[in-house]
């Protein structure tokens, strides 16, 4: 019963409504239907420990990273949640209520520090690296476990930063001011039902094959594409927008004046005279051009599974596309070997990706070596430099065939996802203990999986909030954090088991980049 409560939102105090019983007894007599107290209570609490012991048997012996951000709920507390990433799976660890608490980046370590303790003892994992979001406590709290732990490496959120660089290429006036010119039309249109009722009869007119009219999408600030989306769908019906106006001016401007809003006539007419203006469309075209690629890299940089080499080719790519002069952000660099090798260690691209006039396959070794001797306290054996050497030319048990690529390659693309690359070193890893620190050859191994173990965004404790808003809702606003967390936690684990065993609804494709 708790299971059904948690998946489909049931609310806990429809255990004691006299309906359910009703339907109880009709449908299951004899069932035992606790209350809403114990349900929400002791029983909610058995089923999180069980999902926590299954969740350890499940990730003991892995590398994790640590993912924290902080949130608002609908009663106005703080808090901050805690997850960890592991094999491209995540979990939940802990939601923390900050009534009362400072938001420091202090008081945020200590929180860190306390999730890391949980993912040791609980899960028995290792982690490798934490994740936050660029806000001045998350900053501060990564600069606080920089100087205290230095085998942990530390990140910005790259969902996040792709999401700041649309905002900063909608700062430029130009582009903004035709981003506002086209949001105005799109919020005439969505404001006004007569208005959009015709421009719906424009498009079934202009587009005989489309079946039902499309909507004029307003963008939403936690939906990090829809500025382009809005700007995409716009000019996806620029031909009906323009015969929606030209035929049915005088009767546009009839609804405005209809409305009770000041100035509604010259806001029409603003509306009309943009949608007329051959050089808007011009000018919103280069806009939607500009912003695809950054809406193509966000979709990448904030998959559960994105490796610190997918956030380095992102940005490659957005440095070819833009030829700006930088593609990092302040603040990033702290970690920018680690994005190095983890490019390098992906046996698809080794080395062969860098401009050797930059980067030398002497300075990926450096690297590498620096690396090992950070995360493993102790200096690599000169065997371990002969498997560096080894792995760059692609021979030995390096080689393509050796490490199986091909079949790795088949394996995904039949499963229509990316190869693992680090599941391919776990593969060749030659030690049974996956935490033995080995300063021979077979190091190499082990600081690759370690490195390639790393997620490089929080963008699931933006999806677990999201789930918090649907549990934690306006008619539900007295509910603990702890138990919203637990709901959370057992609807996570439902519909993972559901997704493993194939009953999952296979949903509409959404993102269609």
């Amino acid at each position: 019963m708790l299971n059904l409560f948690a998946v489909c939102g049931i609310p806990f105090n429809v255990a004691d409504n006299v309906e359910f019983d009703d339907f109880m007894l009709r449908w299951i007599p004899g069932a035992v239907v606790p209350d809403r107290r114990a349900l929400a209570g002791s029983v909610l609490t058995g089923a999180v420990q069980k999902i926590e012991e299954a969740t350890a048997a499940k990730v003991a012996g892995k590398f994790a990273t640590g993912q924290s951000d902080g949130w608002r709920n609908i009663a106005k507390t703080d808090v901050i949640t805690s997850m960890m990433s592991v094999d491209r799976e995540v979990y939940p660890l802990v939601t923390h209520n900050m009534k009362g608490k400072p938001k420091t980046g202090e008081e945020h370590l200590n929180i860190i520090e306390a999730d890391m303790e949980t993912m040791r003892s609980t899960y028995h994992v290792h982690p490798v690296a934490w994740v936050t979001d660029d806000g001045p406590d998350g900053k501060c709290a990564r600069r606080l476990l920089r100087e205290k732990y230095a085998w942990l490496v530390t990140l910005v959120c790259w969902g996040h930063q792709a999401q700041l660089l649309a905002g900063d290429y909608l700062t430029f006036p130009v582009y903004s001011s035709t981003v506002a010119e086209a949001l105005d039309i799109v919020r005439w249109f969505n404001n006004h039902s007569s208005a959009l009722e015709l421009f719906h009869q424009a498009q079934l007119w202009t587009t005989p094959e489309r079946t039902r009219p499309l909507a004029l999408i307003l963008p939403a600030t936690t939906r990090w594409t829809t500025h382009f989306q809005s700007a995409f769908r716009l000019c996806l019906l620029e031909p009906a927008m323009r015969a929606c106006v030209l035929r049915n001016r005088d009767r546009l401007l009839e609804i405005a004046e209809k409305s009770q809003t000041d100035n509604s006539k010259a806001t029409a007419w603003k509306v009309i005279k943009s949608v007329e203006d051959d050089e808007f469309w011009k000018r919103l075209g280069r806009v939607e051009a500009h912003l695809k690629p950054i809406a193509i890299a966000t979709n990448i940089l904030q998959t559960p599974h994105t490796r610190l080499d997918h956030v380095l080719a992102t940005l490659a790519n957005l440095y070819r596309i833009y030829s700006s002069n930088t593609v990092e952000p302040d603040g990033s660099g702290m970690e920018q070997e680690q994005f190095l090798l983890a490019m390098y260690f992906n046996p698809y691209t080794r080395g062969y990706c860098f401009n050797r006039e930059f980067i030398s396959g002497a300075d990926l070794f450096d690297m590498a070596i620096r690396a090992f001797k950070r995360f493993f306290g102790c200096d690599p054996d000169p065997d371990f430099t002969a498997a560096l050497l080894a792995y760059s030319q692609g021979k030995e048990e390096f080689s393509d065939a050796r490490m199986m690529l091909e079949s790795h390659q088949k394996l995904a693309e039949a499963r229509d996802i990316t190869p693992d690359v680090a599941q391919i070193w776990k593969l060749i890893d030659r030690s049974n203990d996956p935490y033995e620190i080995c300063c021979g050859r077979n190091g190499l191994a082990k600081l690759a999986i370690r490195i390639l173990s790393i997620t490089a965004n929080s963008a699931d404790v933006e999806r677990l909030f999201s789930l918090f808003g649907l549990i934690h809702t306006k008619r539900r606003n007295r509910l603990y954090t702890t138990t919203v967390h637990n709901t959370a936690v057992v609807r996570m684990s439902r519909l993972r088991e559901h997704a493993e065993a194939g009953r999952l609804p296979t949903r509409r494709l959404k993102r269609k980049l």
